[in-house]
């Protein structure tokens, strides 16, 4: 996994960025033109919010389809995205689960779980 260096120049052209879009946001598609590839920006956007920096939190896109990165613009804002955090760690934490008791037990089980209870 490739670890990105993140500058003070990526930090400042991306809240320009965000600062001039506004409501409408930055899309992940166009992160790759602002930041030479997609996971860079993606990585310079967290890497925001985890220095404390700014409060970027992700949106529907209002002009289409998908997902958008913006400064957040309310408290509603940032319980939206804490809630959503909080849920992925809660999916983290049962694919660890899995992945471990996959493990202990051969690496894969025998007898797979029926579908919706479908042959049970």
């Amino acid at each position: 996994m490739k670890t990105w260096s993140i500058t003070d120049i990526d930090i400042r052209h991306a809240l320009n960025e965000l600062e001039r879009r506004g409501a409408r946001g930055l899309p992940r598609s166009e992160l790759a033109a602002h930041f030479g590839s997609d996971r860079k920006g993606r990585a310079v956007m967290a890497a925001i919010v985890e220095r404390g920096i700014a409060a970027i939190v992700t949106a529907n896109n209002p002009a289409g389809s998908g997902q958008v990165y913006r400064l957040a613009q309310s408290d509603a804002d940032i319980g939206r995205e804490d809630r959503e955090l909080l849920s992925r760690i809660a999916r983290l934490e049962r694919r660890r689960a899995g992945l471990r008791q996959a493990w202990e037990a051969g690496g894969v089980r025998e007898e797979q779980p029926a579908l919706l209870g479908v042959g049970s």
